[in-house]
């Protein structure tokens, strides 16, 4: 089923004990909401654009990276993270989350 966001939409590829699968695609110049989750990890592999990731940590430690085609990166639990698409092409994520709690209500999300 495919959830449509003001950034793009994803889709749910795969759910299993423990994981769940999504197919991010996020349009150029969109944003999703600076957010961390506490009960999951997510494991993203870029398929196709080229995507910014701002991490940052509790203690205001900050980085901003550039992940094209082929990039794999991991978030923590706990890790706060913006991404955005940087490029002129949709941009699509694979998203892998783990953890024991998988829904949309382990958001919490950071105001700009």
């Amino acid at each position: 089923m495919r959830v449509n966001r003001d950034w793009g939409y994803y889709t749910v590829l795969l759910e299993g004990n423990g994981y769940l699968v999504k197919e991010l695609t996020i349009h150029p110049g969109k944003y999703l909401s600076n957010q961390r989750h506490q009960h999951r990890k997510e494991e993203w592999l870029v398929v196709s654009g080229s995507i910014n990731v701002v991490l940052q940590t509790d203690r205001a430690l900050q980085r901003s990276l550039v992940f094209h085609e082929g990039d794999k990166l991991t978030i923590p639990k706990k890790m706060w993270h913006h991404v955005g698409n940087i490029g002129d092409e949709d941009a699509k994520i694979i998203e892998v989350w783990m953890g024991n709690i998988l829904d949309e209500e382990d958001i919490e999300r950071k105001s700009s």
